[in-house]
Formats: C-alpha cells, sequence, structure tokens
C-alpha cells in the first residue's frame, strides 16, 4: 500500500530528516518513503514506484509533500491509476508532541473528484518498530481473494 492509506494505518511512523531528503518509514511491511527536499522536478511519467515520486518543500513550519509517478496498485478496495496525484501536509503541534496529517488524492482515472482526508499523529518514544516485512507470497493471496 501507498500513501495516503500508509500514512493513515495505525502503526509506528518514523521520519528522518537529512540533507536532502526527509526519509519516512512505516512498521507496516517495512514501507518506506523518500521525500525529495533540494528542489528536483518529477521524473517523467513513464518512470513509476510503489510510493510513488515525492517532493517536498515548507511553507513555514508545515511540510507540503506533493507524490506522483505512483505504479497501478489496489489502494484498499479501489484501484488507482498513473495520474494518480497527491498533496499532503504535515503540521507539527506547538508543544512538539504531535502531528496534523492532510491529504488531497486525485486519480481523474477512478475519481469523480478529490478525495481529501488525514488525522493526527502522536510522539510516541515507546513504541518499537516490529520489523515484520512482507511476505510477498500471503500478499499476493490476499489480493487475489480480495477481488
Amino acid at each position: 500500500m501507498s500513501a495516503p492509506m500508509l500514512m493513515t494505518y495505525p502503526v509506528a511512523v518514523g521520519f528522518t530528516q537529512l540533507s536532502d531528503h526527509i526519509a519516512i518509514r512505516s512498521d507496516w511491511l517495512g514501507a518506506e518513503r523518500t521525500v525529495y527536499m533540494d528542489g528536483r522536478d518529477h521524473p517523467p511519467s513513464n518512470e513509476r514506484f510503489l510510493q510513488g515520486h515525492s517532493t517536498g518543500r515548507w511553507e513555514g513550519k508545515v511540510l507540503v509533500v506533493d507524490t506522483r509517478n505512483f505504479v497501478d496498485e489496489v489502494w484498499a478496495t479501489m484501484p488507482s491509476g498513473e495520474r494518480k496525484h497527491l498533496v499532503e501536509r504535515f503540521a507539527l503541534s506547538a508543544d512538539g508532541k504531535s502531528m496534523s496529517y492532510s491529504f488531497v488524492l486525485e486519480d481523474p482515472e477512478y475519481l469523480a473528484r478529490p478525495v481529501s482526508g488525514g488525522g493526527q499523529m502522536s510522539y510516541r518514544p515507546d513504541l518499537k518498530f516490529g520489523g515484520i516485512e512482507c511476505d510477498l507470497e500471503s500478499a499476493k493471496r490476499f489480493f487475489r481473494e480480495l477481488q
């Protein structure tokens, strides 16, 4: 699964800011995202990635992430296409102990209009990543049975 579903799943999520990107790691099936913060453009639309290609910028203290170039996938029970476009906003609270998350998802191939949503993330240093990786055979069975 990719964002936004990945970001709203109730598991530990870690953010690491490096010199040219922010790494987002989810404790769900080893999912990782890279948000490039160096001003680069998205690659050509024929270069597609499971987590899409994410670029970020700061609007004041809010991280705005623009993601395109997703592979075709099943998102929950809804497919997504090559023109899926996601804009996310991450806003840290004044005390640094929570973060609001919001998104707008467009996919003209499958959605009649944009979908928006979001939630809250809490700072929980007591939670540890479980490190359970995705079992591809189990995942394939799950998605076959879902159809």
